[in-house]
């Protein structure tokens, strides 16, 4: 199963402004949900499904606000899979915050947001230099300054940037946006990372700007067990491609840690005797992995053309009903942090795995059966120990054996 979110103008051949609404197709439905937003035809890319940038002053605020709703709504039906529904037309609508695109001021009461300008140069500068995605984590930030400065009426300028301001801003994302402590944390790098820029090119941030920040608790991890990897292993599905497609993709992904992206786009020549070299696409750094027993017969299909590539979304729905066959049904819980507040979701493993739960897997593995941390780093390609660190799972169970080979088993108190 997987979701769709596409943008059209309630008529395009109009000679005015039109609506725009986004179509969310998910599980053979289509819900229509309207956006808040107009602009006229002659603005609109239909193939890109945003509106032009060249010659239309209000292009950039469009498409930040259009990116921020496709977040919100693939979000929301992320949610609701993850508690085994579908998302209600109504769930739909309410992740979407319209917003309406102001008329154009006029040029002589148009204020001018010195920052935000700067911001939409910095990302156009970076263009050629970062991935799309990255962009797109950047639009959505510049999407929350400008909403922020409206909803608020902040001036969002150079010489604003006091501890105020991030303490405001910091209460808006998590407040009046919902949004993670995690996601806030995000934004707040983006930001810095922004501001350091604008910075050494002349323009005067201060250094208040540096303590912006938003803590927050790294979540548990979820990963298999070595006896859950064996029973999805050992699944027997005949006549069920499109299982097994994805189920050995996501074992291949155990048996080596590579990401999702690399493990689809691997090629004869990242193939050795015995192991695989490559330049990973998220990082741009080279790891070598030998390649493990199980991992052989995966990597013959893989090159004779017997797998194929699939989008994340499906491959991640294959892999929960993956695991409810296997019997991965411990009860886990899953606490997201939003400020002060948790989110808390209790339900069977098998409805929180996906794909990146492989790489997880690989990396705690390792560990448990006694392989350096270096060295897994090395084959993970992590540079430094802290994000690595986010990766390994130590479980009651490792927990108590570790435990016994120091101190003996573990003994019941008397009374």
């Amino acid at each position: 199963m997987s979701v769709k979110v596409s943008f059209l103008l309630t008529q395009p051949g109009a000679d005015k402004p039109t609506p725009i609404f986004a179509f969310v197709a998910f599980d053979g439905q289509r819900v229509k949900v309207y956006t808040g937003l107009s602009i006229h035809p002659k603005y609109w890319i239909k193939e890109e499904q945003a509106a032009k940038t060249r010659g239309y002053a209000e292009g950039g605020r469009v498409n930040t606000a259009l990116d921020g709703q496709r977040e919100n709504l693939l979000a929301c039906y992320n949610e609701a899979r993850a508690a085994g529904q579908l998302p209600t037309a109504e769930q739909l609508r309410q992740a979407v915050e319209p917003e309406q695109a102001p008329e154009p001021a006029p040029e002589a009461s148009k204020p001018a947001p010195e920052l935000l300008a700067v911001f939409a140069d910095w990302m156009e500068a970076r263009k050629s230099e970062v991935r799309e995605n990255t962009l797109r984590a950047n639009r959505t930030t510049l999407h929350h300054l400008r909403e922020f400065a409206e909803r608020k009426g902040y001036a969002v300028r150079f010489d604003t940037l006091t501890p105020t301001f991030g303490n405001r801003y910091r209460d808006f994302l998590l407040t009046d946006k919902g949004l993670l402590s995690s996601v806030v944390q995000k934004d707040f790098a983006i930001l810095k990372t922004f501001l350091r820029w604008a910075g050494k090119h002349g323009h005067p941030t201060g250094t208040d700007f540096q303590e912006y920040r938003q803590k927050f608790k790294e979540p548990d991890i979820i990963t298999l067990t070595l006896a859950e990897l064996e029973a999805l292993a050992a699944l027997d599905l005949t006549g069920r491609p499109g299982l097994e497609n994805a189920r050995a993709f996501f074992l291949l992904a155990c048996y080596t840690g590579l990401r999702f992206s690399d493990v689809q786009r691997l090629r004869p020549e990242n193939i050795g005797a015995d192991f695989i070299k490559l330049t990973t696409k998220k990082t741009d750094s080279g790891v070598y992995i030998p390649l493990r027993p199980e991992a052989a017969p995966i990597v013959s299909r893989l090159l004779a053309g017997d797998l194929r590539a699939v989008s994340s979304q499906k491959t991640n729905a294959h892999l929960k009903e993956l695991g409810q066959l296997a019997g991965i049904d411990t009860p886990t819980e899953k606490v997201r942090q939003a400020g002060t507040k948790q989110r808390k979701q209790t339900a069977p493993k098998w409805q929180f795995l996906t794909f990146h739960t492989a790489r997880r897997t690989f990396t705690t593995l390792a560990l448990e059966a006694g392989m350096r941390p270096e060295v897994v780093m090395k084959m993970t390609g992590h540079e430094g120990y802290k994000s690595f660190q986010r990766y390994i799972n130590v479980s009651p169970e490792t927990l108590r054996a570790e435990f016994a080979k120091t101190y003996g088993a573990a003994v019941v108190a008397q009374p």
